[in-house]
């Protein structure tokens, strides 16, 4: 099997989660795309072009409010916090990145539901070379106890998937850097590192 790497660029969302009460856990969320031209350390969010899946581009400051705004129903608005992102360069065939910067992001969460401590979403798709993507949600307040089909699912939620696969604007990438082509399940459950880091 061939050996995928991350990138050619990385989209790092970080976000605060207390759920119930239990006390602040920043999580990370790290979604690939491929640039219009290799940024430049120190290069702003709206000086990145993001290549989406029909050949049109959008700045990255623009997709990361796209991103979040789908984000936010799914994340309770008393306990959530979207903080900020960071760019990151992989150069090709490489595991390490170079920094290129940050942008301030600084809203809560839009949703009325409870969060779940420990927990994580995993939305699993299929790319159009054939290989699986994920996009994972920690500690959500939309926590079910089965893997759910696409019809299954709140509208929240399809919207999110729709972003993601969008026939012409998809803007994200599988790690084989082909865009995602369709969606297979959303899968529930418990994170056994994040309860680690919750609990112990």
């Amino acid at each position: 099997m061939a050996l995928n790497y991350p990138g050619p660029c990385q989209l790092r969302v970080y976000y605060t989660v207390n759920p119930q009460s239990l006390g602040n856990l920043t999580h990370r969320m790290a979604l690939n795309f491929i640039p219009l031209e290799q940024p430049q350390p120190g290069d702003n969010f709206d000086e990145i072009d993001v290549v989406r899946r029909g050949g049109s581009n959008r700045k990255l400051d623009l997709l990361l409010t796209d991103w979040i705004n789908l984000l936010k129903p799914l994340y309770n608005n008393g306990e959530t916090t979207f903080d900020y992102a960071e760019c990151w360069w992989y150069p090709p065939a490489s595991f390490d990145p170079t920094y290129i910067s940050t942008e301030t992001i600084g809203v809560s969460a839009t949703g009325s539901g409870t969060s779940f401590a420990a927990s994580q979403m995993i939305y699993s798709f299929r790319s159009t070379e054939g290989n699986p993507m994920k996009v994972y949600l920690q500690e959500a307040s939309n926590q079910f106890d089965r893997s759910l089909g696409y019809s299954e699912m709140n509208a929240a939620n399809q919207a999110m998937v729709d972003f993601v696969i969008a026939q012409d604007n998809a803007p994200f990438v599988a790690r084989d850097t082909s865009y995602p082509l369709a969606f297979l399940r959303l899968f529930p459950g418990q994170s056994e590192a994040l309860f680690r880091r919750r609990y112990r």
